[in-house]
């Protein structure tokens, strides 16, 4: 991932932070029901001794349990699969803004996961708006550097929310 992709990814994650950390609590709470509901329902055995012969092509009450449980398994792995992306990215990113002196925490936070203009961010933090953009364009690339390391990252800190 060249340098200027890896600053644009990292505003993208950075802009999303909120919303993913939204979205984990969500996919949580989402994963939890579906296996209650997994836990709640039974599926009988099929017994093929007692079945008449001959083909139809309706599923059984058995056999739609059966898909249906199978079905909300497969839901519930992609579920926790984007999950846990998701807070592998946000464990990344915290990490990284821990690291920052807290001015630079406070710009990179304000500008990029908050939203504010520039000028709302200086004006908060007591400074000139080109030294809050100055100051916070470098704290940015220092978080890319963090979070995509020096070489290419894999390519699941790419989430498409």
């Amino acid at each position: 991932m060249e340098h200027g992709d890896c600053i644009k990814e990292t505003k993208r994650i950075l802009g999303q932070y909120n919303k993913m950390k939204v979205a984990v609590q969500n996919l949580t709470e989402e994963i939890e029901a579906r296996n209650a509901t997994l836990q709640g329902e039974s599926v009988a055995i099929a017994r093929y001794g007692d079945e008449p012969m001959g083909g139809t092509s309706e599923l059984t009450a058995t056999e739609v349990a059966a898909e249906r449980r199978m079905k909300t398994t497969a839901d519930i792995a992609v579920m926790e699969q984007r999950k846990q992306d998701m807070e592998r990215t946000l464990r990344a990113v915290d990490r990284a803004l821990s690291c920052l002196s807290a001015d630079d925490e406070r710009l990179v936070r304000g500008r990029y996961i908050d939203g504010y203009a520039w000028w709302q961010v200086a004006r908060e933090a007591g400074y000139t708006e080109k030294w809050a953009r100055d100051k916070g364009g470098r704290a940015l690339r220092d978080v890319a550097l963090m979070v995509f390391g020096v070489s290419e990252k894999p390519i699941q800190i790419a989430l498409a929310l």
